[in-house]
């Protein structure tokens, strides 16, 4: 009776050719992993390009590898391990024509994607700097030219807003002068401007123009409340209570002149002073200094009209305001005392 296990379509083999069999698949397995047996194996001439074709192109990739040498070596011994006789010998020949990397590096240049970014950088570097120097180059020769031309020059200096004197005065303390270069006149209006101030304490501001070749000084002064006589001269007296420093040989409009003032009182009275109406402060002609032992601020007032007036001087603005109705009223020409509180009386009457 036949075992269900038989397979009639296989032929019945000695044990002896079984085992050559099993050899055979053996060493059929061991040629398709690549192993090296003791059996020097005979592979297709396909296989054979393949292998050689692989290791050259290894090795072109090994030269432009940024691995060191020691990792190239590494993986080389490791590489060739896998490879066959043919193309270890293959690779022998090869690696003694082709340069390694650095040898390579040192005489072929390194070409990256870096190294045209890097140039481009460079050259737009130096192309920035020369336009620099050109246009700085430029300016300096149009300058130096321009500075040569007469065009260039200071033909006058000219003072609005105030009399000649101070005008004179302050052409003197700005140092401009004919002749002088106009571009050096941009850079120094704001000295100018301080200079002037310091100089002549009665400029409250100065504008620095220039029309054409002409340099204009539009100055603004302080408010004049009158003038102070020093020495046979008159002095302009300023609403801030300070003094002109220059002379007027004549007097310009309707001020009163101030006589006796210390230079703290003559600040009060200047204050004062400038906070009447126009039309009260044109009719003073003179105003004296008349201190007392009972009063110290006494001052004595000379009008146009010929009346008198008596005042303090801390009361004097709030006073005078009074003025006008007052001498309106008087019939003859007398003396309105302020000093205590608000009456007139005749010249005959102070003389009784």
């Amino acid at each position: 009776m036949a075992s269900i296990f038989h397979r009639p379509h296989q032929e019945a083999l000695t044990p002896w050719e079984r085992a050559e069999r099993r050899k055979k698949r053996a060493e059929k397995h061991h040629t398709k992993l690549g192993n090296v047996t003791d059996k020097p194996q005979k592979l297709p001439v396909a296989a054979k390009l393949k292998n050689e074709k692989g290791a050259l192109r290894w090795l072109q990739e090994k030269t432009v590898t940024k691995h060191s040498l020691r990792q190239q070596k590494r993986h080389s011994d490791e590489k060739n391990e896998k490879l066959t006789p043919k193309a270890q010998q293959l690779l022998r020949d090869t690696s003694e024509q082709v340069p390694l990397k650095e040898e390579a590096g040192k005489r072929l240049p390194e070409t990256t994607v870096q190294g045209p970014r890097k140039e481009a950088r460079r050259l737009s570097r130096v192309r920035r700097r020369a336009l620099v120097l050109v246009i700085g180059f430029s300016v300096a020769v149009m300058v130096t030219v321009i500075s040569v031309l007469p065009i260039s020059r200071i033909s006058s200096v000219r003072v609005t807003g105030t009399d000649n004197a101070t005008g004179q005065a302050i052409v003197q303390a700005s140092q401009l002068q004919p002749r002088q270069s106009l571009i050096m006149v941009y850079p120094r209006m704001v000295e100018v401007d301080r200079q002037i101030k310091q100089k002549v304490n009665s400029v409250r501001s100065v504008t620095v123009q220039i029309v054409g070749r002409q340099v204009v000084l539009r100055v603004r002064e302080y408010p004049i409340v009158g003038y102070q006589r020093k020495a046979g001269q008159y002095y302009k007296v300023l609403a801030s209570g300070a003094v002109g420093q220059t002379k007027i040989q004549r007097i310009d409009g309707n001020y009163p002149i101030f006589y006796g003032f210390k230079a703290r009182e003559l600040r009060a009275m200047a204050a004062q002073v400038n906070r009447l109406p126009t039309k009260v402060r044109q009719a003073i002609s003179e105003i004296h200094a008349q201190p007392n032992r009972i009063d110290p601020q006494r001052v004595h007032l000379y009008m146009n009209s010929g009346n008198e007036v008596i005042a303090r001087v801390d009361t004097f603005a709030a006073k005078m305001k009074y003025y006008p109705a007052i001498a309106a009223k008087m019939k003859a020409k007398g003396v309105v005392d302020f000093e205590v509180g608000a009456y007139s009386y005749p010249f005959s009457d102070k003389n009784k």
